[in-house]
């Protein structure tokens, strides 16, 4: 509050303490403030009369510093003189002396000013009681005891200051004045000058019956003001805060500050200056309409493309008078006049018709119409007043032949013997509106051709030669091919054209944007926010209008954007990255290297190591924000696995915000699993549906009437800004407008809505016998990244369409096909599936298109990158096999192809083949290789070896082999004993599919000895080998405490030489969780599963192959832990990940399924775990073939889930199956072949009676009176009868990573002197039913164990079969009734109780077998 005392700092001396006490309250209520102890900044020191009469050391200072010295009672005196003047609080330091802010512009300093207006009062009446307040604005008011307001003869009582451009004053009670108007005036110099008034209305007795319920509701609205008004002041004051930190200014002249700052924002966008080329088209309508349209069909595509390739826009503004009646209520001839002003070039176009003029034959209120647009224009433009009674197109042409315009002007004049060639229906729109009009359009001819500048034509072609010569001489001559922008500003460029033209129109959402400001302003959020939606909800919008705002209200803010797709490399990620470095360093004049932009793998590493260089400058620089938003990251180009958004850290550090948008898509499911906060956009509602409506059609001077705006509103389709712009767009407005509305709106959706677009552009564009618009879409629609024209031209000459035809369609059609960087593709999604539909609804259809495409690209010479992705893609989708099968054996194609940016796709085109023909990929090559006629430029030995993964990859292990010995010797004769060592390698996982784990090791140990001799014994190469080494003896010699001490070897290896978060590294931490799962360690193998996880995860995207690796493992280990939910959750999305990386019918994802059939025997799912068996055992008969032990072990599995389900039938017909082939593939006498028909005969033989034993209770309550030995015998008599019924054999070397099995035996049970000295009996050996069986199966996914998975095992220490079960159904039945509970044919892991058993028996194990839940 400023009042007497503000400014001044006051000092007591000898003061009474309550009065001290008191005076202090008055000073800081008044403004003042305390100095405990006096000093400089003192103004005043408060001292007694009779104390200041003394010498004392206070007033010897106090007269030293030149302190004024008062006595307690100048206090009181003070503020009875004092009028109260208040300048609302803030928070902030207020100057009112010094300049300040409102509403954007700079305001001068108040001695500056002229006197104080007033503009607006509210409320502008009162009761002539008083007792009120009045909020007053205006300009120029200066805060002080020097401002002051009159109402009439009134003066207000009390101020209240709101900056310098509102007050609120207080008027007194009981004025004494009358009902009447008077007037509200103000001065800044104590009353001897008032600025300009506004009116105010003192009511008397009637005011209380009439206004007063009114003045009620507006004194409250003004409480709100008030607030309002001081939040407005505080803004204010940030503002000026951050426009001095801005600007670098400290005091002085603001003025100058925004002059400099605006001279270098200025200088900023220099680089964008006068490269848009603005046309504007003007002519009476209806006779003219062909030439139009043919300028905007032949013309307009080429002087575009011209200006493309000289960094320039070209904008057309084409507004039709004489439209639909609406269209007319909708004419501006105002508007008109500006963007003729603001064009660069006027084409005026003269025919047989006048135009649209005031006329006694027209319609009255038409007439008015066109009378009010005029008088609009005149009382801006005076000129326009003698031409009130000519024609519009003539008014616009006056603008030019009267020197209002400065840019190129051309005007063509048409033979008038062209309408004889005009059909006789027609030619009334080819004739002049009557004598009057003809008796204008005359002078009008006249007046152009003694202005110059004038062209005749015979037809409208001869126009389009003219005009096309014309204006390429026009951009030629003033935008010269060198005037070209660089690399970087044109890329700058494209993205700010881009964002333009989504800011032409658009409806704001303070809801939406306000999430955005918290995001921005939130500093604990350091995840990136995600804008999403359904296609064409206004993503991109929202952004590009948010940015420009954000930059006004914040222009201390670094603010980058970038809308993936606007062009060529838009869309590329390492683009992206270079482009954000780039530009934000030059933001803050810092010189940073960067890496080449097209090296994606430097640019990735390099761009977190400028995220800590920028907040190290940033500190330097006062710390401006930084804020980064990435538009349409669904478009990003899926080369180098960049959907998996790797190179795109997870996480920002303070003063780095991001902001990114993407439709639902495999980007929106990797930032959801990151966390990212999302903000979802919603449909249009009703009354923005017409709100769009408005707006987007007076962009073009077009308006519809008010029904037609409810019948679009009211539809559910249009809440999609796109279906609703579409709608408008293509909707015909000039005939049978409702007709045309309700055909769009049967509609159900946007990809329907652009089959009537496409057939809209058919009419427009198609010749007889061309189908130009079905031909160009369906050869775009087939591409797989685009067609450029120069690949579009040769495929559209070849059948009969020439370019003039379809150039215009590219240029000119948006809303289908947009050009990025030279390719054109398909506009968006909804396009893409209207062309299918419409065009390529067969696969015979299909099939042609991708054929036209493929024949263009054989015959293309050399081996370019774009015949690399188009030409094996296009015959693979028109089924081509052979020639798909021939263009892949080519080693120069195969070279490119098998390449991490490539490999995936060399997959899938074999995998077709292979699946559609005979032709085998492992007979193809090994042909190839044995003609030994290998292409110049390649590398022999590096070529073989490469063709050796790539079939070691396609289960083609014999021909690997072969590859692999292949390149040793080649690598042998140019003596390169390191690769030689790498081959090593491939062979040691080779043999280990191949299921010999002697020979792999042997090749392991040749390969530690090369790489030992060239490169020393922590060479990271000796990590990996140590790696394999360990995991082979973990899974084939159960060894693990050798196994253990090789992988911590290879561990401290890889995290010395390579570093904690190598891929190498993580394939460590996952074979030292295998260990730890097999010893029980379950806590450690957690711990290094979920470390190896999260590597891969980081460094290879989530959704890798190598990722599935890991969560399969961590399926297993959750199995243990009894966390099924877990479990299920690992598997699940490891199956999603090979499916979709690898296909559904590779050998990677029969194995995750076989872990989800022990995962569901465990939840007793068998419906589930039959359904999965089946679908693994298409898959492994597909990979391996009929005649595989795979396949066996399988049929085996799935015929015991039949037997648990009582389904016998099936049962013995899975089993029947297995032994027959197992017969075939091993033999009559293979322990395998005795095992299966074994339980093919439990299957049909009936179940033994049970043997008696001693009661279960009498062991119970023997156990409970502690009588431990008696308890003890009859446990071990009741053991003894049972296990001979197990029928036990010998337990089948386990190659899993799990647990040993438990060793071989009679149990014996030990004597037990007493209690204390009790321990729980070891583990028996008894059969292990099925699941021993099936040992041999897990055995025999050796290569899924070491390589490519890892199979889940589940040992049964203990287990009884479901034959097996009357003979135990009293103890079963005792078990499920609290001490515990024994599962049929699965592992006994559920037991109720189980921690008072573990406590009881000290039982550390978490399984517990048949006889320690018996004890």
């Amino acid at each position: 509050r400023k009042m007497a005392f503000q400014g001044y700092t006051f000092s007591f001396e000898k003061v009474p303490l309550s009065q001290k006490t008191d005076l202090t309250q008055q000073i800081k209520t008044h403004g003042g403030s305390i100095a405990f102890i006096l000093n400089s900044k003192a103004t005043h020191l408060i001292i007694p009369n009779q104390e200041q009469k003394k010498t004392n050391f206070a007033m010897k200072k106090a007269k030293k510093l030149g302190i004024e010295t008062v006595d307690p009672s100048w206090i009181s005196s003070e503020l009875s003189k004092s009028r109260e003047v208040v300048i609302a609080s803030t928070g902030n330091n207020f100057d009112p002396s010094g300049p300040t802010f409102s509403m954007g512009a700079l305001a001068l300093s108040f001695e500056a000013r002229s006197p104080p207006t007033i503009s607006m009062c509210l409320p502008d009446f009162g009761s002539t009681i008083g007792d009120y307040k009045v909020a007053l604005f205006g300009v120029n008011f200066a805060p002080g005891n020097n401002f002051k307001v009159k109402f009439g003869p009134v003066e207000p009582i009390n101020y209240e200051f709101h900056g310098s451009t509102s007050v609120i004053v207080t008027l007194p009670k009981l004025l004494g004045v009358s009902a009447s108007d008077v007037l509200i005036s103000a001065s800044n110099d104590g009353g001897r000058t008032y600025g300009i008034p506004v009116g105010f209305r003192f009511k008397g007795e009637e005011f209380e019956g009439e206004d007063s319920a009114r003045l009620t509701l507006i004194m409250s609205q003004l409480q709100n003001l008030r607030r309002a008004i001081t939040n407005i002041q505080s803004m204010e004051q940030t503002l000026q805060s951050e426009l001095t930190f801005i600007t670098g200014h400290k005091g002085g002249d603001i003025s100058d500050a925004i002059s400099t700052y605006e001279e270098k924002v200025t200088a900023k966008k220099s680089i964008f200056h006068d490269r848009e080329i603005k046309i504007f088209l003007c002519s009476p309508y209806r006779d003219l309409i062909e030439e139009r349209d043919d300028f905007l069909k032949f013309v307009y595509p080429r002087i575009k493309k011209l200006c493309l390739e000289r960094d320039m826009i070209v904008t057309v503004v084409d507004i039709r008078w004489e439209g639909d009646e609406s269209n007319i209520e909708a004419a501006s001839l105002l508007n008109s006049i500006a963007e003729i002003q603001s064009s660069h070039i006027f084409i005026g176009f003269l025919g047989e018709r006048y135009g649209w003029h005031i006329s006694d034959e027209r319609d009255t209120g038409n007439n008015i119409i066109l009378g009010n647009s005029i008088d609009e224009a005149r009382d801006v433009h005076k000129w326009i007043d003698e031409y009130r009674e000519n024609s519009l197109s003539d008014i616009e042409m006056q603008v030019v032949l009267d020197n209002h315009f400065t840019g190129k002007s051309i005007f063509l004049m048409r033979d008038p013997y062209y309408q004889e060639e005009i059909r006789s229906k027609d030619k009334h729109n080819f004739r002049s509106e009557g004598p009057r009009a003809y008796e204008k359009l005359e002078y009008l001819r006249k007046k152009i051709i003694d202005f110059g500048s004038v062209e005749h034509y015979n037809r409208p072609h001869d126009m389009s030669e003219y005009l096309l010569d014309t204006l390429n001489d026009y951009i030629n001559y003033n935008y010269p091919l060198d005037n070209r922008l660089t690399e970087d500003k044109r890329e700058m460029f494209r993205h700010a054209i881009y964002s333009n033209q989504l800011r032409i129109v658009y409806l704001p959402e303070e809801e939406n944007y306000l999430v955005l400001d918290r995001h921005i302003s939130d500093e604990d959020q350091h995840k990136p926010l995600v804008i999403t939606g359904q296609p064409g909800v206004g993503k991109s919008a929202l952004i590009a209008n948010w940015s420009v705002r954000h930059i006004e209200h914040h222009p201390e803010d670094v603010v980058f954007y970038h809308h993936l797709g606007c062009s060529r490399t838009s869309s590329i990620y390492s683009n992206i990255l270079w482009r954000i470095m780039r530009e934000i360093s030059n933001e803050f004049g810092i010189s940073y290297k960067l890496p080449y932009a097209a090296d994606g793998e430097n640019i990735a590493r390099e761009f977190p190591k400028w995220i800590q260089f920028m907040l190290e400058q940033n500190k330097k620089n006062n710390n401006r924000r930084i804020v980064i938003v990435l538009d349409g990251l669904d478009k990003l180009d899926d080369r180098d696995k960049a959907l998996e958004l790797i190179w795109f850290p997870h996480t920002y550090p303070d003063k780095f915000r991001v902001i990114l948008t993407t439709s639902p898509s495999h980007v929106l499911d990797v930032l959801d699993k990151r966390g990212s906060p999302r903000l979802v956009i919603d449909e249009l509602r009703e009354a923005q549906r017409k709100e769009l409506c408005r707006k987007h059609l007076a962009v073009s001077s077009k308006k519809i009437d008010e029904k037609y705006e409810f019948m679009l509103a009211e539809a559910n389709q249009t809440g999609n800004p796109r279906f609703l712009i579409t709608t408008l767009d293509n909707i015909d407005l000039n005939s049978n407008i409702q007709e045309s509305i309700i055909d769009h709106l049967h509609s159900q959706n946007t990809s329907e809505l652009f089959d009537k677009v496409l057939e809209s552009a058919e009419i427009y564009y198609d010749k007889p016998g061309k189908e130009i618009v079905k031909t160009l879409l369906s050869l775009v629609y087939s591409s797989r990244r685009g067609l450029s024209m120069d690949e579009l031209r040769p495929m559209l000459d070849k059948r009969g369409i020439d370019m003039k035809d379809w150039e215009g369609i590219v240029a000119a059609e948006d809303n289908l096909i947009i050009d990025v960087g030279g390719l054109i593709y398909l506009s968006n999604l909804d396009v893409r599936s209207a062309v299918e539909i419409r065009y390529l609804s067969t696969e015979k259809e299909k099939n042609q298109f991708h054929n036209y495409v493929a024949d263009y690209f054989i015959l293309q010479d050399g081996l370019n990158e774009r015949k690399l992705e188009e030409l094996p893609y296009q015959l693979e989708q028109s089924q081509e096999f052979q020639k798909l099968s021939d263009i892949l054996s080519d080693l120069r194609i195969f070279d490119r192809l098998h390449t991490e940016e490539h490999k995936f796709d060399l997959f899938r085109y074999w995998r077709s083949i292979e699946s559609n023909t005979k032709i085998l990929s492992e007979r193809v090559y090994g042909n190839v290789i044995a003609r030994k006629q290998f292409p110049s430029g390649i590398i022999v030995s590096d070529l073989i070896n490469s063709l050796g993964i790539f079939l070691q990859n396609m289960n083609k292990y014999q021909a690997a082999e072969d590859m692999y010995n292949m390149s040793i010797e080649y690598y042998g004769k140019a003596s390169q004993r390191l690769k030689i060592a790498y081959v090593y390698t491939q062979l040691s996982e080779l043999y280990g599919v191949l299921r010999k784990p002697d020979v792999a090791k042997q090749f392991l140990q040749q390969a530690e000895e090369i790489y030992t001799e060239e490169k020393g014994e922590d060479a990271p190469e000796i990590g990996s080998v140590l790696n394999l080494l360990g995991t082979i003896i973990l899974n084939n010699d159960n060894d693990y405490e050798l196994a253990s001490e090789i992988l911590n070897r290879a561990l401290h290896i890889c995290e010395t030489q390579l570093g904690t978060e190598h891929i190498t590294t993580s394939s460590v931490y996952y074979s030292l969780g295998c260990v730890n799962l097999g010893t029980n360690d379950f806590d450690s193998a957690e711990q290094q599963l979920q470390r190896s996880l999260g590597i891969r995860e980081k460094i290879l995207g989530d959704w890798d192959p190598e990722v599935s690796h890991v969560l399969n493992r961590l399926g297993t280990l959750y199995i243990e832990l009894d966390e099924y939910n877990d479990a299920e959750a690992c598997f699940e999305r490891a199956l999603l990940i090979r499916e979709k990386k690898l296909g559904s019918n590779n050998t990677r994802v029969a194995q995750t399924l076989k872990h989800m059939i022990s995962l569901y025997e465990m939840l007793e799912r068998y419906t589930e775990a039959i359904e999965i068996g089946l679908r693994a055992l298409e898959i492994t008969e597909n990979c391996f073939g009929r005649q595989d032990f795979h396949v066996s072990s399988l049929l085996l599995r799935i015929g015991s889930l039949y037997h648990v389900k009582d389904d016998k039938e099936n049962a013995k017909k899975f089993v029947e199956e297995c032994v027959a082939l197992r017969k075939e593939l091993k033999g009559p006498t293979d322990q395998s072949v005795i095992d299966a028909e074994e339980f093919l005969q439990e299957i049909v033989a009936p179940p033994p009676p049970p043997p008696s034993f001693p009661s279960i209770q009498q062991i119970f309550r023997d156990r409970t009176l502690n009588n431990y030995q008696q308890a003890f015998t009859e446990s071990s008599m009741a053991y003894d009868m049972i296990v001979p019924s197990f029928k036990p054999k010998p337990v089948i070397v386990h190659h899993g990573s799990g647990p040993p099995p438990p060793p071989k035996g009679t149990y014996k049970p030990p004597v037990l002197p007493s209690a204390a000295a009790l321990a729980p009996p070891p583990i028996p050996s008894v059969s292990p039913s099925i699941r021993r069986r099936e040992n041999e199966y897990e055995q025999n996914d050796f290569q899924e164990q070491l390589f490519m998975d890892d199979d889940l095992l589940i040992l049964e220490e203990t287990e009884v079969m479901e034959q097996d079960a009357p003979q135990v159904e009293s103890i079963s039945s005792m078990l499920n009734k609290g001490k515990g509970k024994l599962r049929k044919n699965k592992k006994k892991k559920e037991i109720s109780q189980r921690d008072r058993y573990k406590q009881m028996m000290g039982k550390k194990s978490r399984r517990m077998n048949f006889k320690n839940a018996l004890w």
